[in-house]
Order: C-alpha cells, then sequence, then structure tokens
C-alpha cells in the first residue's frame, strides 16, 4: 500500500505542470486520476476559469465505469478482470451511466479500438468528459487524465481534437516517469 501511496505522488508530481498547460490550451478542467479496485480517485486537477466550470475534490472517488478516466484505464484490462473488480450490478450516478454488462463490454471495446473514452452525462447530468490512460515505459497503466465540463462547451463532435491533446500530454506525463 505504501508503494502505491509513492507512486500516485510521483505521477501527481509528474503531471501537474502539463496538466496545467493542458488546461490553459484548451479552457477547461482537467483531471489526474488513478483506479482503485471499482472506483476511480482524483488525485489532482486544474480547474478552468469559466464561471460555469467542474469542481475539483482531491480525494472524490466515482464509480469507474462511468467516468471517462475510469473507462479508459478499465479497457486495459481483460474481461476476467473487469468481473473480478467491477460490481455485478453496476451502479449509476447519472441518467446516462451504463448500468448493464453488455453495454459496458461494447463501450470499453470501442474505448481499445480509438485510444479514448468518453463520457456523456454517465458520471453527471449535462457533464461531458474525456479520457485517455497513461502508461509507463513497459506499457502498464499508471494513472490516466480527462477534461470535463458542462456538455454545451464539450460537444460530442469536439471529442476527438480533445483526446488528441490529451494523448499528446499523457505521453508528456509518461515520459517524465
Amino acid at each position: 500500500m505504501g508503494l502505491a501511496a509513492i507512486a500516485q505522488l510521483d505521477v501527481r508530481r509528474q503531471a501537474r505542470r502539463p496538466l496545467e498547460e493542458l488546461s490553459e490550451k484548451l479552457q477547461e478542467t482537467v483531471c489526474l486520476y488513478s483506479l482503485d479496485a471499482a472506483v476511480v480517485r482524483l488525485l489532482d486537477g486544474i480547474e478552468c476559469r469559466h464561471v460555469l466550470r467542474v469542481s475539483v475534490p482531491l480525494g472524490q472517488e466515482l464509480p469507474a465505469h462511468v467516468t471517462a478516466a475510469g473507462k479508459a484505464l478499465l479497457a486495459l484490462r481483460g474481461p476476467a478482470d473487469l468481473r473480478a473488480i467491477l460490481p455485478a450490478a453496476l451502479p449509476a450516478t447519472a441518467a446516462g451511466s451504463i448500468t448493464e454488462w453488455p453495454l459496458l463490454e461494447v463501450e470499453l471495446e470501442e474505448v481499445r479500438v480509438r485510444g479514448w473514452a468518453a463520457d456523456l452525462e454517465e458520471s453527471a447530468h449535462d457533464l461531458h468528459g474525456v479520457g485517455v490512460a497513461i502508461r509507463n515505459r513497459i506499457g502498464e497503466p499508471l494513472a490516466a487524465i480527462s477534461v470535463y465540463a458542462p456538455a454545451v462547451r464539450l460537444r460530442e463532435q469536439d471529442m476527438p481534437a480533445v483526446a488528441t491533446a490529451l494523448q499528446e500530454t499523457a505521453t508528456t506525463i509518461a515520459r517524465a516517469e
């Protein structure tokens, strides 16, 4: 457990400046998450300057399957691992939450193919997010980063461009590892 905490501090330290730069570039809230079994935990976040913005309470935990960062990390696991760590009854946090295993499996396969995950009002009403995993030099997941914004500002058609910026930032963070 102590080594996991040290690893989280390291990735948080490595990610801080790239997260600040990404938030400035996109003018949206950017977050760093770790996966802990069935939940993602917010390790760090940079809030944007908009009046209407996503808050980033450090330490906040959410079901991994309803967040962009969580889905980006879950997509790196095999089906047997997923069944072992996620509950049989997938909880909902918003009307758009995926609560059925077949739908989650399809969604995670799309994430694997695309290389990024979307949250379309799955974690909260009127909130959209895009997330990508950060991998270490040997390909193991370290954490995930995501951009979250009100749905009126982060539209579905804008997500591929946001994902590209996230992927570039994830690569920068991984190189610092």
